[in-house]
């Protein structure tokens, strides 16, 4: 590269690293903010009252209890805190994966290598792309947080490995033990997903090892296995024994008889996947336009003009999904198929701008054409195979790992020159740009089922773990009411809230009945949970419980709820509190007996 061009370049990534550094300190910034600040009392409630009581609510379809309960407990319980944990560790695997990636890049050597200051782009674009995860996500972590880094994690040991290989020394020992950490989290967590993500990195791992004379196997694999199986008696330990395994088996088994089948998922994941795909193709259409009409100028020598045309092309995707916005992404749950789609569509354009471009320019070396290609399948499926078991569209929550295929980006366009490398390093700028925005406006605009920042002004009282939270005027005059309702029971107050209502009994600093988790769509699997709960000895420790509904109570929970002792017609106090339009929460407080008198 001439001197001109290679300053031209440095000015580019010194402005690229500027625009990365203001994104990241804007979500960064809103990720603090909000720390204390909303409360969804479905999903993250359930999260936190999961945490709360991890060593003591064993009926659970997943262990991420385990992983965060005692986190929880290391922060004196603070959801602020919690909150704050989750955003260092998104951060950290992101900036991991960005660093394993470049380094890896540099063992290989030229042409596929970055200069300085482009490695701290490509690190910093990477773990940029991490802001994908607060795009409509709860606030508070859960186990679609430690699935996805989890991957991240398993993707940057093995790129380590392959690194070491590459430089002719033995197969590190730090890697084993974080491949060994990340297995076990992610089985514990999420183990639906968790044996594909295993079997996929190990089965590109073993080829790509081998085939660049790996050493060390053994100490490697006694490393890892030995860190799987003492984390693994660890866990077993916290929680209580081989009994808890049982049990979440058993409840698993409850819940799918109302879930899919695995053919209905896959079904649904590929009907899903092609309605994704197709509106990603509409969003990208103006896109292929410019680049064609940049191609066909370039050949005929306006090269300026050819350069800001091809610079346009994916520019003109957010502007065709949010026109009324001027191109500006906006987050949260009603708009992640569309920024999905627009994702989806800027990575295909970037990526496909940097195969022709390569094919054109015959740049790859011999020896390293069947080892790139492992590793981009590994950073293209990882996120689709870590999504697997959700009853969601598998694309919404592959999304949340966009650092993979941001990774993948970064390593297809690395040492690219000529006119598609300008459409492909300005798709995969935009695409994280496109993932800081979504990312800061679900936090700040449209966080996951709760009030803005704007709106979230008002102080939860109580003695549990959310006092302190600032929520909507609305939200905190139903838990409020709730509460005093409730008649402010103490701290670990068995309380069974009807249906999905785990936040009320968190803000209560009550404890659930059987799992924490009421289901909204499987009353059965409910009702066994507190049947089981009630049959062991002495299940509420001597305090009468406090029973919530949203709804009316059908014979069947009434039915549960004897089995428990619990007649909500004698010894009971019903108080309604308004809740919304023509709704009311039903709180059954039990009556003391000085108030019998």
């Amino acid at each position: 590269m001439s001197t001109p061009g290679r300053r031209r370049a440095n000015r580019l990534q010194t402005a690229a690293l500027a625009g990365l550094g203001f994104g990241i300190a804007a979500w960064v910034g809103a990720a603090t903010l909000m720390s204390d600040r909303g409360l969804d009392t479905s999903d993250e409630g359930f999260y936190l009252l999961s945490y709360r009581w991890w060593d003591s609510t064993p009926r659970v379809f997943t262990g991420v209890q385990y992983i965060y309960g005692p986190v929880l407990d290391a922060v004196g319980d603070s959801v602020p805190a919690l909150r704050l944990v989750r955003l260092v560790s998104v951060i950290a695997l992101h900036a991991t994966l960005g660093w394993a990636v470049v380094t890896w890049l540099r063992a290989r050597g030229a042409p596929r290598r970055l200069s300085p200051s482009g490695e701290l782009v490509a690190v910093g674009a990477i773990t940029a792309a991490g802001a994908v995860q607060y795009g409509w996500l709860p606030l508070s972590p859960g186990y679609n947080d430690v699935a996805v880094l989890t991957s991240l994690g398993l993707v940057a040991a093995l790129l380590r490995c392959m690194r070491a290989a590459h430089l002719g020394r033995p197969l590190p020992v730090l890697p084993a033990v974080a491949a060994g950490l990340c297995a076990t989290l992610l089985v514990v967590a999420k183990w639906s997903s968790a044996a594909l993500v295993l079997a996929l990195v190990v089965v590109v791992g073993a080829i790509a090892l081998r085939r660049l004379g790996a050493r060390g196997w053994i100490r490697f694999l006694l490393v890892g296995l030995g860190s799987v199986l003492f984390l693994g008696a660890g866990f077993l330990s916290m929680a209580g024994g081989t009994s808890v395994i049982s049990t979440i088996v058993d409840v698993n088994k409850l819940a799918a008889r109302t879930g899919n089948s695995p053919a209905e998922l896959v079904r649904m994941y590929l009907n899903t996947g092609a309605h994704a795909l197709g509106q990603a193709l509409l969003l990208a259409v103006p896109a292929l336009v410019c680049v064609g009409v940049g191609r066909v100028l370039s050949t005929r020598g306006a090269v300026r003009s050819a350069a800001i045309v091809l610079v346009l092309a994916p520019i003109t995707v957010p502007f065709v999904a949010w026109p009324s916005r001027w191109a500006v992404p906006l987050g949260g749950a009603a708009n992640v198929e569309r920024y999905t789609a627009v994702l989806i569509a800027l990575g295909a354009l970037a990526a496909g701008a940097a195969v022709l471009n390569r094919k054109r320019s015959g740049a790859d070396l011999p020896d390293q054409a069947s080892e790139e290609p492992l590793v981009l399948v590994l950073l293209l499926l990882a996120p689709l195979v870590q999504a697997i078991g959700t009853g969601n569209a598998l694309y919404l929550i592959a999304v949340n790992a966009f650092g993979c295929w941001v990774a993948a980006l970064v390593i297809l366009g690395a040492g690219l020159d000529g006119a598609l490398r300008v459409v492909a390093r300005t798709a995969t700028a935009v695409a994280v740009a496109v993932c800081l925005a979504v990312g800061t406006s679900g936090l700040l605009e449209i966080p996951y089922r709760t009030s803005s920042y704007a709106d979230s002004d008002q102080q939860l009282g109580g003695k549990g773990i959310t006092a302190g939270l600032r929520v909507g005027k609305l939200q905190a005059r139903i838990l409020t009411e709730v509460q005093q309702a409730a008649g402010n029971p103490g701290r670990g107050t068995p309380i069974l809230g009807f249906d999905e209502m785990a936040g009320f009994v968190l803000a209560l600093d009550g404890r659930s009945v059987g799992e924490a988790w009421y289901s909204a769509l499987d009353h059965h699997r409910t009702r066994v949970g507190i049947e089981d709960a009630c049959s062991r000895p002495n299940p509420f420790a001597g305090r009468r419980p406090v029973v919530l509904f949203d709804r009316d109570p059908e014979p069947e929970d009434l039915t549960a709820l004897r089995s428990c002792g619990i007649d909500l017609g004698v010894g009971y106090r019903l108080v309604l509190v308004p809740f919304l339009a023509g709704k009311s929460i039903l709180v059954y407080r039990p009556i003391e007996p000085r108030e019998r008198s």
